[in-house]
């Protein structure tokens, strides 16, 4: 019972940081545009276009690593699949018990032992979706936390070069 629940919180813990992930791709993704704007302006240094287009680079590269994290953190389909077939042996255990003591018993421990080997990989499964999740999510955050690093630095650029040129006219 204790697993099923654990399984249930991690599900929703996923849930959880996929909403966040989301949220934060948004995010990149509209500073991408303003980024992009901004290297078509003439009010933009040489070193200014290097530390944007760098900036639009690691988010490029960041696009990626995630997009190849997702597909890491999806369900492994052989998995499923066996999960499906112990399924399938565990149903037809259950409809082949017969009356007979010895037969039953003998059905009754591949039964336990069937929903043990499901149980098993769910739980493996899980735990395995969970670490995979939250290692994105630390990489995502350690991004993030450069990006919004980068971000700081050229606005205080943009704020250095306003004040400049409205220090000339």
């Amino acid at each position: 019972m204790y697993r099923k629940v654990q399984i249930l919180n991690n599900r929703r813990f996923l849930r959880s940081f996929a909403s966040q992930c989301a949220r934060y791709r948004v995010c990149s993704d509209e500073a991408v545009k303003i980024f992009s704007s901004l290297q078509q302006t003439s009010a933009v240094s040489g070193k200014q276009l290097a530390s944007l287009q760098n900036w639009i680079d690691i988010k490029t590269e960041i696009d990626e690593t995630t997009e190849d994290l997702e597909k890491f953190v999806e369900v492994d389909q052989s998995v499923e699949a066996k999960i499906s077939h112990l399924q399938s042996k565990l149903r037809k255990a259950l409809s082949d018990l017969a009356s007979d003591e010895e037969i039953f018993a003998e059905k009754q421990r591949q039964n336990t032992k069937l929903k043990d080997q499901i149980e098993m990989l769910r739980y493996a499964t899980a735990n395995e979706k969970y670490a995979a999740a939250e290692n994105c999510i630390k990489q995502q955050e350690q991004r993030l936390v450069e990006q919004q690093t980068k971000l700081a630095e050229m606005q205080q650029l943009i704020n250095g070069m306003q004040t400049e040129v409205g220090g000339e006219i």
